[in-house]
This record gives C-alpha cells, sequence and structure tokens, in this order.
C-alpha cells in the first residue's frame, strides 16, 4: 500500500480521535435519576427520603468516577441542590460551576443558586439573589446587594438586574 493511500485513512482516524468526545453521551443513570427528581417535583410527589436515596446513589456514581462530560456535573448537582445539608449545596455549586467549565453554560444559573442556597443555609445573606420565600410570602430571601454587581449576575448566573428580579419577584 503506498502512503498516498494511506492519506484518507489517516484523516479518518484523525477525525474520529479528535470528533470522539462529541459523540460521547451522558451518564445515563444520572439522567434516570433526575428525570425522576424532576418528575416527582412537578407531581407534588417528591419526598425526603427519596432524596436522601437519589443522592446517596449520586455520591456513589462520583466516588466510581461517573461524572465525565458538563451535563452529568450539571445532573449531579442538581440532585444535590436537592440535599438538605450546608455541604450538599456547597457541593452543587461546585459541581454546577465545573460543569460551566466543561462547556455546559445551562449550569450557571444553578452554580449560583446552590452558592445562594448554602449561604442562607449558614446563616449568611445570598449574593446572587436567586432564593425567595414562596410559603407565606413571595419575596426575596435576605441578600447582600454590595458584593454582586448586575454585570456580574448577568454573566456568572444569566440572571436580569436586581430591580428586574426584585419587580418580578414581588409582582402578582
Amino acid at each position: 500500500m503506498e502512503l498516498t493511500q494511506l492519506k484518507p485513512f489517516s484523516f479518518f482516524i484523525l477525525f474520529i480521535c479528535i470528533a470522539m468526545p462529541v459523540f460521547s453521551t451522558p451518564n445515563s443513570e444520572l439522567v434516570a435519576l433526575v428525570a425522576q427528581d424532576q418528575s416527582e417535583r412537578e407531581n407534588g410527589e417528591f419526598t425526603y427520603y427519596n432524596d436522601l436515596e437519589r443522592l446517596k446513589r449520586v455520591k456513589e456514581i462520583i466516588a466510581a468516577g461517573g461524572l465525565q462530560e458538563g451535563i452529568d456535573y450539571y445532573n449531579a448537582a442538581l440532585i444535590f441542590q436537592h440535599g438538605k445539608a450546608p455541604e450538599d449545596f456547597l457541593t452543587a455549586s461546585q459541581l454546577a460551576s465545573k460543569a460551566v467549565e466543561l462547556n455546559y453554560p445551562k449550569a450557571k444559573w444553578l452554580s449560583c443558586a446552590a452558592e445562594d442556597r448554602y449561604l442562607l443555609r449558614t446563616g449568611k445573606p445570598q449574593i446572587w439573589g436567586t432564593q425567595y420565600n414562596a410559603i407565606n410570602t413571595y419575596e426575596l430571601m435576605p441578600l447582600d446587594e454590595s458584593l454582586k454587581t448586575d454585570k456580574e449576575r448577568m454573566e456568572r448566573c444569566n440572571l436580569k438586574p436586581l430591580a428586574e428580579i426584585k419587580a418580578k419577584i414581588t409582582s402578582p
């Protein structure tokens, strides 16, 4: 076989090696866990026990090296966001931030929401403006408005300016 005959084949192999990450698929078990989580919430059927079981399983998946793609980190973050301990929310923020690093921009808002939830659960005010009380009133939970600018909210979290967030939350 001559060298000129190998060039198209070599080109094909190079294409496969470069394109392989594009063709990879998300962790199917994480996809199923998130689908279950979201379905239960949409139907008002979620329970503390189910959230804890999903969280336990996601921890096992992480320990086994089951996070590869940005969407995997996002899906794991979503399950951690529904945890109960402040450490769960901190982990959710870290996982979502990693998803953003891996070019999964949908995780931007979640990284900020998890950070805000962590701060509130540790007795500090939120900094992004993602958490509100919807039980008795519909108001923004404590927020330190001096720590982040509207520009930072938009770039990091895909959030609207704080005045728009407040107006949307307080309007009927």
